[in-house]
């Protein structure tokens, strides 16, 4: 199958956006391609996967459960905000720079859409869910384009769980408390494994509180990722510039 530009290069094994500036994945021609993979190849230490881009509202579905899995409400992160060279896409920067959000309204709401639309969004995000067997939780990454085409760009079987997460977010919208989503999650495992759990109301608050702070080093890591690899940017304009 032949590609057609532009296309969005990023690290094949990467997580969470680290290592990817849309500046950089987002190529038009194949000298910027080869560039980018070399980057990758350098700075990752990872191999290279290149996708046809797909210009859209970038929106993530929830799911939960395992025989019959639940779509929550679409939620949407509005990056119309941005300025016309930096590509409207979910890069390191976006989703961990909190200055750059501010400043050009980056934000994650549930989506505004028609009821036509927001349950074919829910349907292809649980026909992706269960096409990789994904259990107990999810969340399915989609692009909707102005034609009304829905496009899934990636199936995240481990999403971020904290507090103030899209998911948590969609979770809320559909009914669940924070505590009740995580419990959820839970009782779906356990479920699945075959296993009753002896002591349910104190495993709600432990579990609760040990995902809440396994979230919050998650992202201090990823966002101390970003300011490193900002910093070495700077380093390198710099040096540059001495030359």
């Amino acid at each position: 199958t032949h590609l057609r530009f532009p296309l969005f290069v990023n690290p094949s094994r990467g997580h969470a956006s680290i290592g990817i500036s849309g500046a950089d994945a987002l190529v038009r021609d194949s000298r910027s391609l080869m560039e980018q993979v070399l980057r990758i190849h350098d700075e990752c230490k990872d191999a290279a996967l290149a996708e046809e881009y797909i210009e859209g509202r970038e929106l993530y579905v929830a799911v939960l459960g395992n025989r019959e899995p639940e779509a929550l409400p679409p939620v949407e992160l509005d990056l119309s905000g941005l300025p016309d060279d930096m590509p409207p896409v979910a890069d390191q920067d976006v989703k961990f720079d909190e200055a750059l959000g501010e400043r050009y309204g980056i934000e994650a709401r549930i989506a505004e859409l028609p009821d036509e639309m927001r349950a074919r969004l829910q349907k292809v995000a649980v026909q992706a869910y269960r096409a990789l067997r994904v259990r107990d939780y999810g969340r399915v990454d989609l692009r909707l384009t102005e034609a009304g085409e829905i496009y899934v760009l990636e199936v995240n079987a481990n999403p971020y769980l904290e507090q103030e997460s899209e998911l948590a977010m969609a979770a809320a919208a559909a009914g669940y408390d924070y505590p009740a989503l995580l419990e959820k999650i839970v009782a779906l495992a356990v479920e699945r494994q075959g296993v009753k759990p002896k002591r349910r109301a104190p495993l709600r608050r432990k579990v609760a509180r040990v995902v809440a702070a396994k979230a919050a080093v998650t992202t201090k890591k990823a966002r101390a990722a970003s300011t490193a690899s900002g910093s070495k940017a700077t380093a390198a304009t710099k040096a540059a510039a001495a030359h």
